[in-house]
């Protein structure tokens, strides 16, 4: 819920900054169906194929892991199909896209929960490695996930690459985990977390006042 949900009203639609998907959806069938959500085991996702199933809909969740995906599907009502889908990694990607294939499954709808916006420019770098070889074109910022499937987490990635840079190279950790306790320890390496999902307002505070302080 926003706080803006009580200085704003309600649209044209009559929904607003309080309404949730359930109100939204009220009365609207989706059988015969398909919609695939991607990052479907927590914040949104969840939400929206929890709430797509329960308006009948057959739901493809997909999330890093299939394991996840598993989990999130069978805690709720419905028919859902779980897949994993690592949306940092095309290969990952592209076997998803191969499952759905295989399966037979046609959509009707495909969600993209995950994701950042309002970068003017984005260099995204699949592996450690690759992003070691990147730090070689001196990149002023990096926004790397917490959750990686490397050798090492997020926060470690930062500091190594950092190491690497050979300059006080800023960077943020990007997660949907907002324990007190990660938070401190990317404070302590110099590093700033932003909780997702993100919003565009914060990667623009985040973006500016490094642009201020250079």
């Amino acid at each position: 819920m926003s706080l803006i949900q009580y200085f704003l009203a309600n649209g044209p639609s009559g929904f607003g900054y309080g309404s949730t998907a359930e109100e939204v959806t009220a009365g609207l069938s989706l059988a015969g169906k398909t919609v695939l959500v991607t990052g479907c085991n927590s914040g949104l996702g969840l939400e929206a194929l929890r709430v797509l199933a329960l308006r009948g809909a057959r739901v493809v969740g997909t999330a890093r892991t299939v394991e996840k995906a598993r989990t999130a599907c069978a805690g709720v009502s419905g028919t859902t199909v779980p897949l994993a889908c690592e949306l940092t990694d095309p290969a990952s990607v592209r076997a998803c896209v191969a499952a759905v294939i295989h399966q037979g499954i046609k959509l009707d709808a495909l969600i993209c929960n995950a994701g950042i916006m309002a970068l003017p420019k984005l260099e995204k770098a699949h592996g450690l490695d690759q992003a070691l070889e990147k730090i070689a074109e001196r990149p002023q910022v990096m926004l790397v996930d917490y959750h990686l499937h490397d050798r090492m987490d997020g926060l470690d990635a930062l500091v190594a690459l950092r190491e690497a840079a050979g300059y006080p190279l800023p960077g943020a950790l990007l997660t949907a985990d907002g324990r007190d306790e990660l938070k401190r320890m990317a404070r302590e390496r110099g590093y700033r977390v932003l909780t997702k999902p993100i919003k565009p307002a914060s990667l623009r505070a985040f973006l500016g006042a490094l642009r201020d302080a250079q």
